[in-house]
C-alpha cells in the first residue's frame, strides 16, 4: 500500500467506456454487467486507480482500493467530489408505487409559483430553468445526481424536488443526498420481480424516511397502512394526509368531476380552497 506515490485523480467513472486519463474507476456489479470485467479496459483508457469489491485482482501498476460495497463508495465519492452540494439545497424526495411524478410536478410548480427557484428530477427527466430536459432513470446514478446538485447550487436554485425509486434506494443511489423532506404516496404490489416480497419492497421505501434527521419532515399518506408504519419508524416529525380522516390534513369538502377538483383542505386550523383542473381522485 505504501509503495504507491501520491496519485492525482481528475474524475470518477463507473463506465469504462467513459474513462479518461486520470480518472478513478469504480467497478460495480449490476444486473447485466459486472464492472470488474471491464477493469483492464478502464486502465487502457487511462484510469489512475480502481475501486473493487474486495476480490483479488492483478491490476498493477495502478492502486486497487478494496471496499465492502462499491455502490456505497460511488455515492460517498460522488458527493465529496462536488463538495456535498445537497447540503446547500432544500431537497424534497418523493417515494411510493404510484403518484410520484404527479406529486413532483405539483410540489415543484407550487414552489415556483411561491417565488423559489426550483428544479425537478424524475421519470420525465430534469426540469429546471436553463437545463435541457434530458431523460434519465427515475432517480439518476450518484455521479450524475451530485453533478446536477452542484450545478443547481451554482445557479442559485434553492429547492430540488425529486422522485426516489425503490431501486435507487436499494442501490444506494441517494445514500449521500441530504433530504430535508420525504413524501410517501402509497405502496401497492409492483416491482416484485426485483424486490421479491412486499416486505422487501417496503424496507427499500423505508430507507428514505430513516435517512431524515430530527430537523427534517416526513409527509405521509395515512390512508395506506404502510404509511402508519413508516410514521412510527422515522425520527423526523411527521405530517399525515388523508382523503377524509379528520385527524390529518384532509378534504373537509370535495367535489370531483370532469371539470376537475374543487373543495376545501383542512390542515389544523388552516383551510385552503382548492380549485384544480386535474381530473381524477388526486
Amino acid at each position: 500500500k505504501n509503495s504507491y506515490k501520491k496519485i492525482n485523480i481528475s474524475g470518477v467513472e463507473i463506465n469504462s467506456n467513459k474513462v479518461k486519463p486520470g480518472d478513478l474507476f469504480i467497478a460495480i456489479t449490476g444486473n447485466n454487467f459486472d464492472g470488474h470485467d471491464f477493469i483492464e479496459h478502464a486502465i487502457s483508457n487511462g484510469a489512475h486507480a480502481v475501486i473493487t469489491n474486495g476480490r483479488d485482482m492483478d491490476i498493477d501498476p495502478i492502486p486497487q482500493i478494496k471496499v465492502a460495497n462499491p455502490r456505497k463508495a460511488v455515492s460517498k465519492i460522488s458527493s465529496r467530489l462536488y463538495g456535498n452540494p445537497s447540503k446547500d439545497l432544500i431537497v424534497i424526495g418523493i417515494t411510493g408505487t404510484n403518484g410520484k411524478t404527479t406529486t413532483a410536478y405539483l410540489i415543484a410548480q407550487s414552489l415556483i409559483n411561491a417565488g423559489y427557484k426550483t428544479a425537478q428530477i424524475g421519470t420525465t427527466g430534469v426540469i429546471a430553468e436553463g437545463f435541457h430536459q434530458n431523460k434519465t432513470l427515475t432517480t439518476p446514478d450518484p455521479l450524475y445526481l451530485h453533478s446536477l446538485f452542484s450545478k443547481f447550487k451554482n445557479r442559485n436554485f434553492s429547492h430540488v424536488v425529486m422522485e426516489v425509486s425503490s431501486h435507487a434506494l436499494e442501490q444506494y443511489r441517494v445514500a449521500d443526498v441530504q433530504f430535508n423532506i420525504a413524501v410517501f404516496t402509497n405502496l401497492t404490489p409492483e416491482h416484485l420481480d426485483y424486490h421479491k416480497s412486499m416486505e422487501a419492497y417496503y424496507q427499500a421505501k423505508a430507507r428514505l424516511f430513516k435517512m431524515l434527521n430530527l430537523d427534517g419532515l416526513a409527509i405521509i399518506n395515512a390512508d395506506d397502512l404502510n404509511g402508519k408504519r413508516l410514521a412510527s419508524e422515522t425520527i423526523a416529525p411527521t405530517l399525515l394526509f388523508s382523503k377524509n380522516n379528520k385527524e390529518t390534513i384532509h378534504f373537509s369538502k370535495s367535489n370531483i368531476n370532469l371539470n376537475g377538483i374543487k373543495g376545501l383542505i383542512k390542515a389544523g386550523k388552516d383551510i385552503y380552497n382548492i380549485n384544480s383542473k386535474i381530473i381524477g381522485e388526486y
